[in-house]
């Protein structure tokens, strides 16, 4: 659409500037992370069922949210952005190969 052909290249340039600019991520958790986990200020809960819960975060630090997000294993896939699936797989990638 024209109007995502204006904006993000703004955003890109803001990040390759070190600009935060804020993402809207969304995940699921599940098993014993379920039952423990504590929002933050900046996500909501989704939907739950009984085997797992969707969160939406919006506004955390990429690098943070993920770093974040990675410690929690096998208990939590991003549903989205496609970009944050993308780079969580480059990161297991990477450390696939340094046991490979």
């Amino acid at each position: 659409t024209p109007l995502i052909d204006l904006i993000f290249p703004i955003i890109f340039s803001l990040k390759s500037k070190g600009v935060f600019v804020p993402t809207t991520v969304t995940y699921k958790i599940k098993g014993r992370l379920k039952e423990t986990y504590v929002l933050r200020d900046y996500e909501t809960l989704a939907s739950t069922s009984e085997n797992e819960s969707v969160i939406v975060n919006k506004g955390e630090d990429e690098t943070e949210l993920l770093r974040r997000l990675f410690g929690y294993c096998d208990l939590c896939e991003i549903i989205s952005p496609k970009s944050y699936k993308e780079k969580m797989i480059e990161e297991l990638d990477c450390m696939l190969k340094n046991y490979a």
